[in-house]
């Protein structure tokens, strides 16, 4: 019996051994692989995709095409996977895929391209007339969106955040740009490239007679380039750029209308500017009016620190061929008001009334020969009234200009080794009328000038270099020869640049 237990108890064990073998060998068996290639395809033009990513996020995979835009994955254990392609430019695309243990599998992956939108990004450049407004290259110039952020009530206001420039000023309206320091007779302002007639260089109260709206851009000029339009070349030029005569032809009416407001002063500012094609002619007219208040200061209202301006234009032109001959006319008028009760000003301040008129003709004839490219021509008369009212109603100061200016450019490129240049010659006739309480004696005075202007490189190195001669004569309309300040007569001046 004994027996018969033991062995019942053996076979027992046995079996269960032998069941557990079988388990073992189940579990830690050899586990069967298999392997799948892929091929990435664009939909719509049926090309392989290169460097698209094949993830397979069971196995925390990845993959990269190849330049066939094929792939191939390795040792992956039978079952079901989420594989993931994704490439810049398409849209990324899940499968499902089936892995057996009969081998190898093959794929085709198709990606559909995917369209981006960008924010709109606006290119613009510089809008030039002809090759030789690169001879007046500027150092500094504000223009498009960066004028529009910048304007102001004057030019120097719309200046005032230019590197190396400043203001000086009697009030808001009479303010006017300081180059480096140095301002008066040493800075020139300049329209279109002539010469701006008025009275803003000889007194900090006395406005400059441009309206910064209708600008195109402002160029600051240094160096030998301001050579072209001033003998000062310690300070430099400032040329405002309208283009007030046209000098291309357009295809359709185009036009700008703003309105602006400031709360400073209570002062609001509208303006029209129109262009409009007649085949081969071309009008341009342009009106803006700006009034403002007295302005308000942390301390209280600045009195007597108004201003109202009126200014309009009409210019046309002709344009065949061979360049452009076109005349102007433009009217501005300012009336301003100068704080008084400090340093340096009148005592209770006073009123200016200032009034210009410009008469241009401007014309540009192009050559056909490779080294003379085209000459320039402008003549102007401008009539300019300024009176200055003291705070009793009488007139302190009246003075009266009567201006001729014009001159003539000859442009070149590549003459020897000089890559570009301008010659010219420059002439200005000016009648000055002076009363009310002002002692300066009126006079007449003529100028002639003559200039040169050329760039050139050696080698890495690129130069620039002008000359100029000025002759002046001033003569008073009398002749003063015991007054305090000496003989009053006659001057004749030789000056070279």
């Amino acid at each position: 019996m004994r027996n018969s237990f033991v062995s019942r108890k053996g076979r027992h064990a046995l079996m269960v051994a032998f069941g557990l073998l079988v388990l073992c060998n189940a579990a830690f068996g050899e586990v069967v692989q298999s392997s799948f290639k892929g091929i990435v395809i664009d939909i719509e033009t049926n090309q392989p995709i290169a460097d698209a990513t094949v993830r397979i996020d069971e196995i925390s995979r990845m993959y990269k095409t190849t330049e066939d835009g094929s792939f191939e994955i390795k040792d992956v254990a039978a079952g079901k996977y989420m594989v993931r392609v994704s490439h810049v430019g398409y849209r990324e695309s899940r499968e499902t895929i089936t892995l057996s243990e009969s081998g190898e599998r093959r794929f085709y992956i198709f990606l559909d391209p995917k369209a981006y939108e960008a924010a709109t990004i606006v290119v613009t450049s510089e809008h030039t007339h002809s090759k030789f407004e690169d001879i007046t290259e500027e150092s500094s110039v504000l223009k498009g969106k960066e004028l529009q952020k910048e304007l102001g009530l004057t030019l120097a206001s719309t200046l005032k955040n230019e590197t190396g420039l400043a203001i000086r000023s009697m009030g808001p309206a009479p303010a006017r740009p300081v180059i480096r320091g140095l301002g008066a007779d040493r800075v020139l302002i300049s329209e279109d490239g002539n010469k701006t007639t008025d009275l803003s260089a000889t007194s900090p109260d006395h406005a400059v007679t441009i309206e910064p709206f209708s600008l195109e851009r402002i160029e600051v000029i240094r160096g030998p380039k301001a050579i072209l339009q001033s003998p000062a070349t310690i300070g430099g030029v400032i040329n405002v750029v309208r283009h007030e005569i046209p000098q291309e032809q357009e295809v359709r009416i185009t036009g700008t209308l703003g309105a602006y407001g400031e709360t400073v002063n209570k002062g609001y500012l509208t303006s029209l500017i129109a262009d409009v094609p007649l085949n081969p002619f071309m009008l341009r007219g342009e009106v803006s009016h700006r009034n403002t208040g007295d302005l308000s200061t942390p301390i209280g209202i600045l009195k007597n620190s108004e201003s109202d301006n009126l200014n309009y234009s009409l210019g046309a032109s002709w344009l065949p061929e061979f360049g452009f001959i076109g005349a102007s006319v433009r009217q501005f008028s300012l009336d301003y008001g100068v704080p008084g009760g400090f340093i340096g000003a009148h005592p209770n301040g006073v009123l200016i009334e200032m009034e210009k008129t410009v008469l241009n003709v401007k014309s540009r004839i192009k050559f056909n020969s490779g080294m003379l490219q085209n000459i320039e021509t402008h003549l102007s008369r401008t009539s300019y009234r300024h009176k200055e009212f003291e705070s009793n109603g009488s007139v302190g100061a009246d003075f009266k200009i009567t201006n001729v200016t014009g001159y003539a450019n000859l442009n070149h490129e590549h003459a020897s080794f000089f890559d570009r240049g301008t010659a010219g010659v420059s002439f200005e006739s000016r009648k000055f009328d002076i009363g009310g309480n002002v002692f300066t004696p009126s006079s007449t005075s003529q100028n002639l000038a003559a200039y040169l202007y050329e760039a050139f490189s050696l080698g890495k190195f690129s130069f620039e270099a002008g000359a100029r001669y000025n002759f002046d004569r001033i003569t008073p309309d009398k002749e003063i020869p015991n007054s305090r300040i000496g003989n009053i007569r006659e001057r004749v001046f030789h000056t070279y640049s």
